[in-house]
């Protein structure tokens, strides 16, 4: 039995019979019976492995959303390799083997395809797998981010947990499957960059590995599920729902009962009317009848408000602004919901993939740097320039100050407490404060 057919079973008592037409159960006992639905069906939605994380991934509106909404923020970016000269300026990497494979990552993923799906795997499974490609004498040559669904990490049969010096002391290899098929690639360690998010729990064979991002928020995507499943239903799969009798008088042609035959043909006739595509919506007879509606309104059954309080638990979860996915948002509102996204989700997961990127090139150990730059974004330069012109400030004060110290008219402390007043750490201030010995007084031995 459908869905929407064991929902109707609860809500009518009995069907149609000759001439009459028993009662329905009143709307707030629908109301009771659809959150028992709910509940129910929510209680019993699961995303325990990579398919089922997948798999509400592709059919939950609202969690694609999202995750494709965030990926889309991300890739924004400007993607930076930087050279770190030995006066400390950073100057922007035109060329190398690291910049073009970063610009022009694979074959199949152009540099923001590279990214997005990145970031989308990370989103989704907690860990994001990216295969690196090597040429014998040419070093890095590709590199390719990978389904996580489809790579499986195989632990050594004696792993040094206790005391590791590299990943390959506890990781032996990496399996990629491919498309679905038996056929499977064995990976070494080190062709593999691993990311995996901050939340991380203790498999089977006592390896640490990310925890599933969705479980925790599990019931309220099946509570998204179920209502886009009712709702299909009601819209796609029933038309205009009522009961058809005779009007008029007594004398009418109309009034006389009909023969189960004759309600058999009219049953056949009148489901070619309905709202779907394809019926046609107006009923024309010769004649008078009474069409009595017994439809279950959406509205009225409160489904709005399950699908509201679902959604906003999952925007929560992944730190996305609740007004960017409600559709009634004013437009003059977006600016700040998608700069709250930015500052409060996209640019600090970007120092994560940043300090990660870092790690895997050993970027610092060669004098380089990485970073992901959302400077060109409109609605995030006014900031930008407000802090700009605070950081002139601040470097106007430093040079009045050392210039004060230096001639002794301010305290090498005093001036230490004034940039730890503008909100500068201490050791900052220390550090950009040169101390300089009191001069000695010059001593006039004449009388």
């Amino acid at each position: 039995m459908k869905l929407i057919d064991r929902f109707r079973s609860k809500t009518q008592n009995k069907s149609i019979q000759a001439g009459t037409v028993d009662s329905f159960a009143s709307m707030d006992e629908a109301r009771k019976y659809l959150s028992q639905l709910v509940d129910g069906y929510a209680s019993n939605y699961k995303v325990d492995n990579s398919a089922q994380v997948l798999e509400a991934y592709r059919t939950i509106a609202q969690l694609k959303s999202i995750i494709d909404r965030s990926a889309k923020a991300f890739v924004r970016a400007n993607k930076v390799l930087y050279k770190i000269e030995k006066n400390g300026e950073k100057v922007p990497v035109q060329e190398g083997d690291l910049y073009n494979v970063f610009n022009d990552p694979h074959v199949l993923q152009s540099m923001n395809e590279f990214w997005e799906t990145f970031y989308i795997n990370w989103q989704l499974y907690g860990v994001v797998y990216t295969l690196k490609n090597y040429l014998p004498g040419f070093g890095l040559d590709s590199m390719l981010a990978l389904a996580s669904l489809d790579v499986t990490t195989v632990i050594k049969k004696n792993p040094n947990y206790l005391n590791p010096k590299d990943i390959s002391d506890i990781i032996h290899s990496y399996v990629i499957h491919l498309n679905d098929t038996e056929k499977e690639v064995i990976t070494h360690v080190e062709k593999i960059w691993t990311l995996q998010g901050t939340s991380l729990k203790l498999s089977n064979n006592g390896y640490l590995i990310p925890e599933n991002p969705l479980k925790a928020i599990e019931k309220q995507l099946g509570v998204l599920k179920i209502i886009a499943d009712i709702k299909t239903e009601l819209l796609g799969n029933y038309g205009a729902i009522g009961i058809i009798s005779p009007e008029g008088n007594k004398d009418d042609a109309g009034t006389a009962p009909l023969l189960p035959k004759d309600k058999k043909r009219l049953q056949k006739e009148y489901l070619r009317y309905g709202i779907t595509k394809g019926k046609r919506k107006l009923v024309i007879s010769n004649k008078q009848i009474k069409f009595t509606a017994i439809s279950l309104p959406i509205a009225d059954l409160l489904l709005t408000e399950f699908e509201e309080t679902a959604s906003n638990v999952l925007a929560q979860s992944f730190s996305f602004p609740i007004s960017l996915i409600n559709d009634n948002v004013k437009y003059e509102n977006r600016d700040g919901a998608n700069k709250e996204l930015y500052e409060n989700k996209i640019i600090p997961e970007s120092n994560i993939i940043e300090e990660s990127v870092k790690a895997e090139f050993e970027l610092t150990k060669n004098n380089m740097d990485f970073e992901f730059d959302f400077s060109h974004i409109g609605f995030l330069q006014a900031d930008q320039q407000a802090q700009a012109e605070t950081n002139k400030i601040t470097n106007e004060i430093i040079i009045e100050l050392n210039a004060a110290v230096k001639r002794w008219e301010v305290g090498y402390d005093q001036a230490i407490n004034s940039l730890i007043m503008q909100g500068m750490t201490k050791e900052d201030a220390q550090s950009i404060i040169t101390k300089h010995e009191k001069p000695k007084a010059n001593e006039n031995t004449n009388v």
